[in-house]
């Protein structure tokens, strides 16, 4: 039992490490990746005619997402436009930046956002740089 538990704790020991080891590998990819995203995200800016790229069985492309939140101090404003733009008071009483965004979105996707709702939240757009299997 003793040779069990001492290998057990070998082996323990030996993951342990190994793990560490892969951590400290991720961080230094994340890193990497990151800085890369950036020099990507300025080619991509530099060439506004490009939309993706493939390259060895990958797709790399730009992702776009607008994210909204209430405009500081605006937030009782933001839930009374919501209310009278035929959203339900109790959905809009624990509105969230998720939900509000997905009303943002679809509100630009009709063509413009209302103004009153313009006037009540900041909105973002947030780009950034992805890959997938071609």
């Amino acid at each position: 039992m003793t040779d069990s538990l001492l290998d057990l704790a070998r082996r323990f020991v030996d993951a342990d490490a190994r793990k560490k080891e892969l951590d400290a590998e991720a961080k230094r990819a994340g890193a990497e990746r990151d800085r890369l995203q950036e020099a990507l995200l300025a080619q991509f800016e530099l060439n506004p005619d490009l939309r993706n790229l493939k390259l060895n069985g990958s797709l790399v492309y730009l992702h776009r997402q607008t994210w909204a939140r209430a405009a500081e101090g605006k937030r009782e404003e933001c839930v009374r436009v919501l209310v009278a733009m035929g959203y339900p008071r109790e959905e809009v009483m624990t509105v969230n930046a998720q939900k509000l965004s997905a009303v943002v979105r679809e509100q630009l996707a009709g063509g413009e956002m209302h103004p009153a709702l313009a006037a009540a939240v900041e909105v973002e757009e947030r780009v950034d740089v992805r890959v997938r299997k071609a």
